[in-house]
């Protein structure tokens, strides 16, 4: 009986002794400050708070920045149709009259010669040449070995500028081989009379476009772009041949009276 009842003391000590082990490993008693709470419940408000300011507070959501409008596209304007002009008439030139050349003479105005037709004498008392001035120089005309010859794209005497004489080197000028510098030919007219002085007379060579006698020397012996008024007159050369060559003989005058 005294053994039983040892065996349940020792047994119920060991029970009391396993509960308190479990209870103060597992259950370990933390003493809390009685203002933590207060200081937890015044967090909780606050953030509470904080969260209430942040989504219900209006004043504090900035208000959304409003897009600017689309613009609507604009139509493309409709091309304005081009008309066609109606076309005009070129308006017909009025034909202005070309001023004569100034005169060089002092006896009154020049009247314009007829082609083919004699307007004067031209002569030299030097060597003897006195025959008449006929306007145009065609072969027709040269043939008929009657006088002394113009070319019509030259200025008709009285007129400034190249007065371009011919005939053939057996007809009038065949004389001019006598002419000295100095020597005067004499134009008479119906409308007046020029004096001209020989201040050239030599030969020269026909150029390939036959627009001008050119000497040895490069020295331009014709030149109808001349604005000085002179008499150039021009035979075939040499004198005594008759057959074709581009050799001339050209004596020059300048007017002087």
């Amino acid at each position: 009986m005294r053994r039983t009842k040892a065996v349940i003391t020792a047994v119920a000590v060991g029970v009391l002794t396993f509960a308190t082990a479990c209870a103060s490993s597992a259950f370990t008693p933390v003493s809390v400050p009685p203002d933590s709470f207060a200081s937890t419940t015044e967090s909780a408000a606050t953030a509470e708070t904080a969260n209430d300011a942040i989504y219900l507070s209006t004043d504090s959501i900035p208000e959304p920045t409003p897009h600017a409008p689309l613009s609507k596209p604009t139509a493309a304007p409709e091309p304005t149709p081009t008309q066609t002009p109606e076309p005009t008439e070129a308006p017909i030139p009025v034909p202005t009259d070309t001023p004569a050349p100034l005169t060089t003479s002092v006896w009154g105005d020049v009247v314009p010669a007829t082609y083919g037709a004699s307007y004067g004498t031209v002569s030299c008392s030097s060597v003897g040449i006195n025959a008449s001035l006929i306007w145009g120089d065609d072969q027709a005309l040269l043939d008929s070995r009657s006088g002394v010859y113009q070319y019509a794209g030259s200025y008709q005497v009285g007129y400034g500028g190249c007065h371009l004489l011919c005939s053939h080197n057996d007809s009038t000028l065949a004389l001019l081989q006598y002419v000295s510098i100095g020597d005067e030919f004499v134009v008479t007219t119906d409308y007046g009379q020029y004096v001209y002085t020989v201040d050239s007379a030599r030969p020269g060579t026909v150029t390939a476009d036959a627009g001008t006698v050119v000497a040895d020397d490069g020295t331009i012996l014709v030149d109808l772009s001349d604005t000085t008024d002179r008499l150039v007159m021009y035979t075939c050369y040499p004198f005594g041949y008759y057959q074709t060559t581009n050799q001339r003989y050209v004596v020059r005058a300048t007017l002087s009276a």
